[in-house]
């Protein structure tokens, strides 16, 4: 036999195979045909050695695999800091769900053109104390210098807001005859609603045209309006010029002054008209304004 391979074993031991290496037996031995199949060749053959070669490529390639898994080059380094988070700015849409619509602001105060400046919105006189006592006039607990000269205390019922008050008119001669009045009075607001200051000093201003003595007094020619302090007390000052041009009047315009002040009784104000060509009667309405107290 010259062909290298196995062979029943010459030795007769039934179902063992021996390996014939093409030149004599070897001590190689199997009781497994299908195994001396597999390992035909033996450990000196051609197919051993490709079988060892296999085995060997077969390690470095699961050794490769093992390398990259544990320590890949490949992947990126840590990057140094905090990981950046991220979270929606707006809920996730949903078409089931019907948008709400977004509720338009309420304005804290109300435009000086709208319902506030409405010159029927009235409540109820209120009827408070009214006391001269020396040279101060107090109504309820609102007080202010007497103006020498001028006729009162009486009430005064011509101010739009404001027909509790009481207070002194000025009547003004010119070439000898009477043309017009000044007056000085304060009292307590009377508005239906509960508003602030400011829109109180402004809506007293706006309805000066609806009353019966002012009936020359359209818009003013200017406005201005400071917030004041009387003796502690929080108060808006408006301040009004008007203008006008008119053959039975001697006089060319009035200044008006509106403070209106909170007090432990609610808003009370002070309304006071000085003809604005005579300086006197300014230099009154500046003397009173600044004297007035909350008791």
């Amino acid at each position: 036999m010259s062909t290298p391979g196995w062979y029943p074993d010459p030795a007769g031991m039934p179902n063992r195979l021996r390996y014939w290496d093409g030149r004599a037996w070897t001590t190689k031995v199997t009781d497994n045909a299908s195994s001396a199949s597999a390992a035909e060749g033996g450990a000196d053959g051609p197919s051993s050695k490709r079988w060892i070669w296999a085995a060997v490529a077969g390690a470095v390639v699961l050794a490769l695999v093992v390398v990259l898994v544990v320590w890949n080059p490949f992947k990126p380094g840590n990057i140094a800091g905090p990981v950046p988070t991220y979270s929606p700015t707006g809920s996730a849409w949903n078409e089931s769900e019907t948008p709400t619509p977004t509720p338009t602001p309420t304005p804290s105060e109300p435009s000086p053109s709208i319902t506030k400046l409405r010159c029927d919105q009235e409540g109820p006189v209120r009827s408070v104390g009214v006391n001269m006592a020396g040279t101060r006039l107090a109504v309820g607990p609102l007080s202010m210098p007497v103006p020498a000269g001028w006729d009162g205390p009486a009430s005064r019922t011509f101010v739009r807001y404001g027909e509790g008050a009481y207070g002194y008119t000025k009547v003004l001669e010119v070439h000898g005859r009477e043309t017009w009045s000044n007056t000085m009075v304060l009292g307590p607001t009377n508005f239906a609603e509960e508003v602030s200051l400011e829109t109180q000093a402004r809506t007293i201003i706006a309805c000066l045209a609806s009353t019966d003595v002012l009936t020359h007094y359209k818009a003013p020619d200017k406005l201005d309006l400071k917030k004041v302090t009387i003796t502690g007390h929080t108060a808006v000052q408006a301040d009004a010029g008007y203008s006008w041009n008119h053959s039975n009047l001697d006089t060319k315009g009035s200044l008006v002054r509106v403070v209106v002040v909170d007090t432990s009784d609610g808003p009370y104000f002070f309304f006071g008209e000085a003809t604005k060509e005579r300086a006197d009667m300014i230099a009154v309405l500046n003397k009173l304004s600044a004297g007035l107290a909350v008791s």
